[in-house]
């Protein structure tokens, strides 16, 4: 059955992604979560401001997500926003330099589970899964995309999913 192979790729995937984020969390300073590092991965990168929309495109999570990622950040003082100059309805984050030794010293942290994983598995093999790991993201962004117009696949007919199970049930009241 083709459609068993395809569940059991995406819950390997989901376990692996599970047990991959508790162990780098556990290592990380600051009590980081995953998303609030590669947010800060994303920041350090980008050699201008940017916008929490850019992130959250970037990170293929809704706007909201990356408003509250970037919000636990400001708390702890990683992260500040300024208004866009040019476009004054715009905020601009700025990783600042407490945020950007924090994602060094949280980079440095997860080293030594980085390390065993590529002695365990290998580097070849490693490069391998992310190539087909590239694919399956590119199927996945194409699909959601297709089907429901947004590149984070939550919406569609600018409905939530939670909204658009209830409209059908009206219409099968009908």
């Amino acid at each position: 059955m083709p459609d068993r192979i395809g569940m059991r790729v995406l819950t390997e995937i989901g376990i692996v992604g599970q047990l991959g984020t508790t162990i780098l969390e556990r290592s990380m300073p600051y009590d980081l979560t995953l998303p609030q590092f590669f947010t800060l991965d994303q920041l350090a990168h980008v050699q201008h401001k940017t916008t929490p929309g850019s992130l959250a495109a970037a990170a293929r999570v809704t706007r909201a997500t990356m408003t509250s990622t970037l919000h636990r950040l400001k708390v702890k003082g990683f992260v500040v926003f300024h208004i866009d100059a040019g476009d004054r309805r715009s905020k601009r984050v700025v990783l600042t330099d407490l945020g950007y030794a924090a994602y060094l010293e949280a980079s440095n942290a997860t080293t030594k589970d980085l390390i065993a994983l590529q002695m365990q598995i290998g580097i070849e093999e490693l490069e391998t899964i992310l190539s087909v790991l590239s694919k399956l993201q590119a199927f996945f962004d194409n699909r959601n995309q297709q089907t429901q117009g947004s590149p984070i696949g939550k919406y569609r007919c600018g409905l939530r999913r939670d909204e658009r199970s209830k409209t059908g049930k009206m219409a099968e009241a009908l």
